[in-house]
């Protein structure tokens, strides 16, 4: 199944944020992180000033006192657009080879009934023991 991403940065995406109360605080967390850094903080400082305050506040609160340490370093993180890129390209391979097996196994299956067609096998048997649907096997005798 493909995967969407969405623009999560504080009101550019309001019908996302409205749709969870997780995600919505964790937009405004972020939110808060670039306020402190443009009130002159340091990153990794703006970062722990943001997870006190919305400890404090009960934003969060039970996800960052789990999880503090993890989201402070995830943020530390650089984001890099070629690996970024370089994961999405092995991801599209994957998704690729798996389409490509699924096809492969879905002609097989076919070959298969075709050749229990030509036996004279029902098509109820057929379908059963192919996995193909009824209709399929229907298709595939009228060709």
């Amino acid at each position: 199944m493909p995967r969407r991403i969405g623009n999560i940065n504080k009101g550019h995406n309001p019908e996302l944020a409205k749709k969870s109360v997780t995600l919505n605080g964790y937009e405004e967390f972020i939110a808060a992180v670039r306020d402190y850094e443009k009130q002159g903080l340091e990153r990794e400082a703006a970062i722990t000033q943001a997870v006190k305050d919305y400890i404090s506040r009960n934003i969060l609160k039970d996800f960052l006192e789990t999880n503090s340490s993890e989201v402070i370093n995830m943020l530390l993180t650089d984001w890099n657009m070629d690996d970024a890129l370089r994961v999405r390209e092995e991801e599209g391979i994957l998704i690729g080879e798996q389409r490509g097996m699924q096809r492969g196994m879905q002609e097989r299956a076919k070959e298969i009934a075709r050749n229990m067609l030509a036996k004279g096998m029902d098509v109820e048997t057929i379908a059963s023991i192919t996995g193909l649907f009824i209709d399929d096997v229907l298709r595939l005798q009228g060709e």
